[in-house]
Formats: C-alpha cells, structure tokens, sequence
C-alpha cells in the first residue's frame, strides 16, 4: 500500500501544506512526510547513526529533557534496533528524523510511542500516543521545532487514524506531550499546538502536560 496525501488545515498559513508520504512494502513500513522546510523520515537503516548519536550525547540539548542525562553510543544503538523491528513491523509508533528538505542537513528526531499506564503497571493508557522530539542546538531559533510538530499532530497522526492504525490495539483518540517547566522552547511549541492540560511530576521533575483529542 502506498498513500500520498496533501492536506491541509487551520495552521497550514503559517507553516505550509504538508505531504504525506506512507508505503507499506513487504519487509516494512517506510514514511516520509514533507513540510515547507523539513523532511520527516523513518529510521529504519542506520544512515542517520552518527547524528543521532551525536545529538543524544550533546549535553546543552538533553539537559532539560527527560531526566537531563545524555545516552550512550550503546543505548542510542539499542534504540535504533528497537526502532527498526517496529518499521518491520510495520508499528508507526517508532523513531523519524528530521533533516532540511533542501540540503538533507540533520536537524533532529522525533518519537511517536505509546503511553504507559503508571497507575496499573505493564499496561497502556487507551487509545493516546506521546510525541517526544530533540534538535540539534544549531538548528535552535528557526521555528523547526514548530513546523515538524505541527505536521506529525495534525497531519501524520491524523492520516494514520484514516488508514486504520492502531496503538497497542486500540483507535487512536488522542496525542499527548510533556515538557520539563524549564524547557521554555519545547513549551512555546507544544502550547500553540496542542492544548495544555496541567503540570504534574514526570521523570522526578514537574512537567507541563499537553493533549490534543481527535476524537
């Protein structure tokens, strides 16, 4: 199956059409979703290793996300393999980069997962995906942050809940984001993009919560 998509909403003035471009071949799921600026690809060969390592162990990018601890070249390794099964089986919920659709200049990754239930442990909460990103710090200021998020939430997720995609088994109803209090870019982000919902305590630091509902 092969889709390619045009669509268009609400924020698209601002940050252009977005395609969608969605294979499912014999051996695995391969995307490539095209904003103004950006290509947003799934990882599924080790092309992008050296970057993605580089931006894991970087320690201004990782400090005020997740817990503030960088990764191993062996953890950053483990994470792309796990990402490859999921491509193979066909799982969208898995690793994407982020390069400049003019240059193919690294610009950062993007995590599509599901969400676990902490207060029933082994399980997941119904039908939520989580979104999770990281830029390179040159990349910082120029609003990238902005455009491929808009283009996963109001575009990506949405063409997969068409196309009849699950998360651990179920429709997906909604996308949700968290971000450290101190993490001010991921915030501007996520608050024009999805709607806050709270802050509460997450990896051992307060974190503000966000949710956008598709239905």
């Amino acid at each position: 199956m092969t889709t390619e998509v045009h669509s268009a909403c609400l924020f698209d003035a601002q940050y252009g059409d977005v395609k969608v471009f969605l294979e499912e071949k014999e051996d695995s799921l391969v995307v490539e979703i095209e904003t103004l600026r950006l290509k947003i690809l799934s990882v599924n060969t080790d092309q992008y290793k050296r970057s993605l390592v580089d931006l894991y162990g970087d320690r201004t990018v990782n400090q005020c996300v997740g817990t503030g601890a960088t990764l191993s070249a062996e953890l950053v390794s483990a994470k792309i393999r796990r990402w490859n099964t999921r491509w193979s089986e066909k799982n969208p919920f898995s690793g994407y980069v982020v390069v400049k659709k003019d240059t193919e200049e690294f610009v950062g990754q993007i995590i599509l997962k599901p969400v676990k239930d902490r207060s029933a442990p082994g399980t997941f909460i119904t039908g939520t995906a989580e979104i999770g990103f990281l830029s390179c710090e040159k990349h910082w200021g120029n609003k990238y942050g902005q455009e491929f998020t808009h283009a996963m939430v109001h575009h990506f997720l949405p063409k997969l809940i068409d196309l009849g995609y699950e998360v651990k088994g179920h429709p997906i109803t909604s996308i949700m984001a968290t971000a450290r209090i101190d993490n001010i870019a991921s915030n501007c982000v996520l608050k024009k993009l999805l709607n806050h919902t709270g802050t509460k305590e997450r990896y051992g630091a307060p974190r503000e919560w966000y949710e956008h509902k598709f239905i």
